[in-house]
């Protein structure tokens, strides 16, 4: 089995930041041959977007900005990589989700990703951000249909 990531460090020692800070993930499939001697190959970046609110992503110390990964995915698309990005639901915290979906959705219809994973988030036991989301009225609940209608704007 071989793999080809050569567009992927092509477009690291090309970044002017340190490579693609935002990439969580490279996953390249390998290359199949076919008897027929047809080569198949895919390549995709799994992004952890996660939301498109600059305060929730520096909150989360996510360590970019949404505008960092609005350029940095629109050079990956400059030179035909393609990116699967992953959202994560429940980032902004209590009240804000219409707003980050809005938000979220503007990004990802500008930055064209291949596709779109949408994860809920948790927290470990103990830490802050489990106290946070202990203290939100148990009725305060994303929406997903509102999430899908903010992604078709």
């Amino acid at each position: 089995m071989k793999h080809n990531i050569s567009k992927v460090r092509t477009a690291a020692e090309t970044s002017d930041s340190a490579a693609v800070l935002f990439v969580r993930l490279v996953c390249t499939l390998p290359v199949v041959e076919s008897p027929g001697a047809v080569r198949q190959q895919e390549e995709n970046l799994y992004i952890g977007v996660e939301c498109g609110l600059n305060d929730v992503l520096d909150k989360l110390n996510k360590g970019y900005s949404a505008d960092e990964t609005r350029r940095q995915c629109l050079r990956l698309n400059a030179i035909g990589i393609r990116h699967c990005d992953l959202l994560m639901l429940g980032t902004a915290g209590a009240g804000r989700g219409l707003e980050c979906a809005r938000a979220s959705a503007a990004l990802e219809n500008e930055i064209k990703p291949h596709k779109i994973l949408i994860n809920t988030m948790s927290a470990f036991v103990g830490t802050k951000l489990d106290e946070e989301i202990k203290s939100v009225p148990p009725l305060e609940v994303v929406v997903l249909t509102s999430l899908n209608a903010a992604l078709a704007v």
